[in-house]
């Protein structure tokens, strides 16, 4: 089937089965979800049929980390290559250990990895735009997959006036909307965010916004201080500790 007929049947059906293929702040390897989808908006459901982690080997990683603080255009170029390439093989070990057949899988979804975020207007002569980067090129996971591939999530929030974080904001407001309840989800992840949803909400009453640094400068902290440690497994330094109550009240 032509590719552009292929993905407008998709989109028409009730149901579809989609692999999401993410990768945090933090840089430690990519989390890879195969899911059952009906519906969509609010009355979505949805089924996970698996899921699997993938680190990243330690080369790459090293490469990534580097990058993130002082990255030229070879290694940002390299990158944009080589992180496709491991989603791509993260995605198809999680794939055969989970016993699903490529051709069962409609849709893959990769967000790839940020490396540059920088969500203030900048301005040049009469141009202004926020900027966002994230390393992972959709072409090559569809060419290594042989699955139709979305991303550049966050670039087109951005394009679209947003400022391309957080991006989970409408998952929260389809799945965990109630008729008479306010909630406020806070994620932790490499950045912490929270997504605000008002009682019965319409998509325009929802809104999300970074709360401060999350895992990725945790994990650092911990990586100095604690010899042959990169993160802190199930919080248990942390519990070891006791918070700061006029910090907290602050």
């Amino acid at each position: 089937m032509n590719p552009v007929k292929r993905l407008i049947d998709i989109a028409m059906r009730e149901t579809r089965i989609v692999a999401g293929l993410m990768s945090g702040t933090s840089a430690d390897g990519v989390d890879i979800a195969i899911m059952e989808i009906t519906g969509s908006g609010r009355g979505v459901k949805y089924r996970i049929l698996g899921k699997g982690v993938e680190k990243y080997p330690s080369g790459l990683r090293s490469m990534i980390l580097r990058t993130l603080d002082s990255g030229g255009l070879h290694d940002i170029c390299a990158l944009n290559f080589l992180i496709a390439r491991f989603f791509a093989k993260a995605f198809e070990n999680t794939r055969e250990v989970l016993g699903i057949k490529r051709g069962e899988i409609d849709l893959v979804g990769s967000h790839g990895q940020t490396v540059y975020h920088f969500p203030e207007l900048i301005r040049i002569d009469d141009l202004v735009s926020r900027c966002t980067l994230q390393l992972g090129s959709v072409q090559v996971v569809a060419e290594d997959t042989g699955i139709i591939t979305i991303g550049n999530f966050r670039i087109r929030d951005i394009a679209a006036g947003g400022m391309g974080a957080p991006i989970i904001a409408y998952v929260d407001y389809a799945l965990l909307s109630s008729p008479n309840t306010g909630r406020a989800i806070q994620n932790i992840g490499g950045i912490a965010n929270v997504t605000v949803i008002p009682p019965d909400p319409s998509i325009d009453s929802i809104y999300a916004f970074d709360t401060g640094p999350g895992n990725s400068l945790i994990d650092y902290a911990v990586s100095i201080l604690y010899d042959g440690m990169e993160y802190d497994p199930n919080g248990e330094i942390a519990s070891r500790g006791s918070p700061d109550p006029e910090m907290l009240e602050e």
